[in-house]
């Protein structure tokens, strides 16, 4: 008897139990939504990984993206690579506008974007260690950084490792209504 009442609370406690637990459970509500495709690209212009997105005072939208072609150019000792990161600019109502910045030497590996408000576009790459502020008009206005060199024995180059590397929390453009533009370059750890 003893045997049997056991097994009995054994059978419950391992089946019973956990199936009346999963079965009261309340059904996942389904929320509602609606998709919209707001940006409206080029047919012969892709997009896709972004790595920002940020707009200005207008309504503007621009979009940092790491999807762009990239371009080698040879040197005397050493080849080049640049542009595989794309800055778009859409209109309010999604319309492509412009890309700015097609081509820069700094666009190379997309981390961030950001709109100060005098609407000054800002993009962080952070594999060529740049910041590049461009003024609303879409030209480069100021650039800080410098790209590291591509020969890792080189005394100024220090490779492509990740401490030698520009990232958010060390490097982006910050502006507040109520305060001045502030700009902030933190130095490596």
């Amino acid at each position: 008897m003893k045997r049997g009442t056991l097994l009995l609370l054994a059978f419950v406690a391992l089946v019973a139990l956990p199936a009346a637990a999963f079965l009261a459970q309340a059904a996942v509500p389904s929320i509602a939504y609606d998709a919209v495709d707001f940006l409206k690209p080029p047919a012969n212009l892709s997009i896709g990984e972004v790595a920002g997105v940020a707009s200005n005072s207008k309504g503007r939208v621009f979009i940092y993206t790491r999807t762009g072609t990239v371009n080698v150019s040879v040197g005397t000792a050493r080849a080049f690579a640049h542009g595989p990161s794309r800055l778009l600019e859409f209109d309010q109502s999604g319309k492509f506008v412009n890309e700015i910045g097609e081509g820069l030497y700094a666009l190379t590996y997309a981390q961030s974007v950001r709109v100060d408000r005098q609407d000054n576009i800002w993009v962080v790459d952070q594999y060529s260690n740049m910041v590049v502020k461009f003024d609303p008009d879409g030209r480069v206005a100021m650039t800080f950084g410098r790209r590291p060199e591509t020969v890792d024995d080189h005394p100024l180059a220090g490779g492509l490792e990740p401490e030698n590397l520009l990232h958010d929390e060390r490097l982006g453009a910050h502006s507040d209504p109520d305060q001045k533009p502030e700009f902030l370059v933190k130095p490596p750890r």
